[in-house]
């Protein structure tokens, strides 16, 4: 059986809107025409010829490249840009997008259960393990994709998308980690107070 490659997973289109909607609103258009002109030429064409669709598939690799670049240029490397995108992300997503998965939320143990929601309806592959790991406390274990390690970065965002998601909840107090990856495997553990 063929390994799967990183082009192989894919992002939905939203993702690519948010961090769209991320560098217009704080950092402007001509902010955009930067990062894109930054990113590999290959990315720039996929994100570029045609209009984004919220509900269709992107490689992974050229929304990352996105998202990283716009780090680096716009935010000096400081990965509070993703925590930006998270709440951008949410801000939208409890407006329009998935509202069915924020209508049964009802505490944080509620928000932590959607993870593999979450991952279904944003990544064409690979799955998400929750582990309650005591009251206020779980953790993630992402696996089943074909990881790079360039791109770990990234996943600050769904550190600080989780973060929030879990503020939205009821969560106070919230800590978390995000673990390099191990195996292909990418974990995230997060605790709070009630």
């Amino acid at each position: 059986m063929e390994q799967a490659s990183p082009y192989d997973f894919m992002a939905k289109g939203h993702l690519v809107k948010v961090n769209f909607e991320v560098i217009n609103s704080n950092w402007g258009k001509n902010a955009l025409e930067r990062v894109l002109a930054a990113i590999k030429p290959e990315h720039a064409r996929i994100l570029t010829e045609k209009p984004i669709l919220s509900s269709a598939w992107y490689p992974f690799p050229a929304h990352a490249d996105l998202a990283m670049t716009s780090c680096r240029l716009l935010m000096n490397g400081d990965v509070e840009y993703y925590r930006i995108g998270a709440r951008t992300h949410l801000g939208l997503l409890s407006k329009f997008l998935h509202r069915i998965l924020f209508m049964t939320v009802r505490s944080p143990q509620d928000m932590i259960n959607k993870g593999p929601s979450f991952w279904k309806m944003n990544f064409n592959m690979g799955k998400v393990e929750v582990s309650h790991t005591g009251p206020g406390e779980c953790s993630f274990e992402a696996s089943g994709f074909p990881f790079d390690h360039q791109y770990f970065e990234v996943w600050n965002g769904t550190l600080f998308w989780f973060e929030d998601a879990l503020a939205r909840s009821g969560a106070k107090n919230i800590r978390s980690r995000l673990f390099k990856p191990l195996n292909g495997v990418v974990g995230l553990e997060f605790k709070w107070d009630r």
